[in-house]
């Protein structure tokens, strides 16, 4: 049985605005998740983590030259490569079920593999979002730089939406397939993925109701298993409604996130509202 959640943050701990994502990589990051106050999926998981005798050694430097390494994104298939993913993982963040690693894992890989694509497709320049497009750079320790794919799409929406399709339904199969975690619960990671990154990239672009409009439309696009993305207010801020949990918690280092749809609802607002101020 998985132990009960502990939302107990103690003083000594550094707030961790990431899960498996390297902050400092990702474009924009301070103005995106800190300045415009998006409570997004990912990147602001809002989630704490001991800081161990070692933690200097493991961390990446903050001053821009990142040691990433270019993988195809479709080793995120190879069995083999994705058990050494996630002993990396088990490294970082301790150890762990495999169920509970993976899904964290792949609440990173999912995030860096669907942002530069739906930026592209909400600023009206799609790129193709299949695996063999798509390069993901990865640092020592596992964590994930970014991604970009410069294969051009045309077909509109409804190619997008099938090719997207065919490479989370292919990705998921394969995590799920290592790790033991469940389909549904990977679906519902890359539902949020896709609701917090559109989030942002609409933030950036000063359209956020159309990237809200274009996530339900995608999410229809894609089909399948995937949910709907879902939104909320919480005061004056839009906010991604998550349909999954990351299970960071369940990790030696994590605690649960501020959004964590396992919490009370009134918990989660009051917690929301904490950290957007």
């Amino acid at each position: 049985m998985d132990s009960p959640r502990d939302t107990r943050v103690p003083d000594d701990w550094p707030t961790a605005c990431e899960v498996g994502v390297a902050g400092n990589g990702i474009l924009d990051f301070p103005h995106v998740n800190h300045a415009a106050r998006a409570v997004t999926t990912t990147f602001h998981a809002c989630s704490r983590y001991r800081r161990t005798a070692d933690d200097d050694q493991k961390e990446a430097p903050v001053n821009g030259s990142l040691p990433a390494t270019p993988h195809p994104a479709t080793d995120v298939l190879d069995h083999g490569w994705l058990a050494g993913q996630l002993e990396l993982a088990r490294r970082y963040y301790g150890q762990a079920p495999g169920r509970v690693l993976g899904t964290v894992w792949w609440y990173s890989a999912s995030s860096v593999l669907v942002g530069q694509p739906l930026h592209g497709l909400l600023a009206g320049s799609p790129v193709d979002p299949s695996l063999d497009a798509v390069i993901l750079r990865i640092l020592p320790d596992g964590r994930f730089l970014d991604a970009w794919s410069n294969r051009p799409l045309d077909g509109g929406l409804p190619e997008f939406g099938r090719r997207l399709h065919d490479a989370l339904e292919a990705a998921v199969r394969a995590v799920a397939a290592v790790s033991g975690a469940r389909q549904p619960a990977l679906w519902a990671v890359a539902t949020d993925s896709i609701a917090s990154r559109l989030l942002q990239a609409g933030q950036a672009d000063g359209d956020v109701q159309r990237a809200v409009q274009l996530a339900a439309a995608l999410a229809e696009a894609v089909g399948g298993e995937l949910p709907t993305p879902r939104f909320a207010r919480v005061g004056p801020h839009l906010v991604v409604r998550r349909a999954s949990c990351c299970l960071i918690d369940r990790t030696p280092r994590g605690t649960t996130c501020a959004a964590c749809p396992g919490q009370h609802p009134e918990e989660r607002e009051r917690r929301i509202r904490e950290l957007l101020g």
